[in-house]
């Protein structure tokens, strides 16, 4: 996220530009929130997961969120994923109160 963020990958700029824009999840003046989820099983197991990145007045942070539960209980776990980073992110300062609302 870091390297797409920075454009150091290695595809055309404009298609990094259209991957971030599709991966922002809220963004007002002065913010933006970007991430992808992810979700697997492995033994019996649900692993879910959103990655991304968030900036706010000119610095960014990367973040990683990793959920794992019983398999059964994914689809109550898992829409959890964007709530939990998205109170992280506020309570470390990396979004305002309002993002993601």
């Amino acid at each position: 996220m870091s390297r797409l963020h920075r454009r150091a990958l290695p595809v055309a700029r404009e298609h990094m530009a259209l991957v971030e824009h599709m991966l922002t999840r809220a963004q007002a003046p002065g913010w933006s929130w970007r991430g992808k989820t992810g979700l697997t099983a492995h033994q019996g197991r649900a692993v879910g997961w959103l990655v991304g990145l968030a900036e706010r007045s000119g610095t960014t942070w990367a973040y990683a969120l990793m959920l794992r539960g019983p398999e059964v209980e994914a689809e109550r776990l898992m829409p959890v994923r964007a709530e939990l980073a998205r109170a992280l992110l506020v309570h470390y300062g990396a979004l305002p109160a309002e993002a993601g609302r």
